[in-house]
């Protein structure tokens, strides 16, 4: 199964990642882990504020370790980052979202009900709005 995978959505290069296979029925806290690091190091070769990235967290299990490591590994990243997506964000991921990802970053972050939202928000180029 692929965790991490690049699209090409309307000529623009999106990074997906998958963290949403990750349950505590299939315990699988140290790949979590070690995913986290390897998209870092994925974002870190890139220029900065280049990066177009699509998380997935629907059903994701998470421990204050797994959310410290996403908050670290958000802090490195920003500069990175141009825009970042997620989808399934809801109940205790909502407060998890809210504590990690709203706390470092501001309009470069944002949820979404559906994988499309998601993606139609990366594209979109803010520069051309008034």
């Amino acid at each position: 199964m692929e965790y991490v995978s690049k699209i090409i959505y309307k000529n623009k290069t999106i990074y997906c990642v998958d963290y949403s296979i990750f349950q505590k029925d299939n315990d699988k806290k140290e790949k979590t882990l070690q995913l986290l690091k390897m998209t870092a190091h994925s974002c870190l070769k890139q220029p900065e504020n280049s990066v177009l990235a699509l998380i997935n967290v629907t059903n994701f299990y998470f421990d204050m370790d797994i959310l410290n490591a996403f908050k670290e590994s958000s802090n490195l990243i920003i500069p990175f980052e141009k825009k970042l997506a997620i989808i399934g964000v809801k109940g205790i991921i909502k407060t998890a979202y809210n504590f990690v990802i709203g706390a470092t970053q501001d309009s470069k972050a944002k949820s979404f009900d559906s994988k499309e939202e998601a993606k139609e928000w990366l594209v979109k180029d803010e520069s051309l709005q008034n």
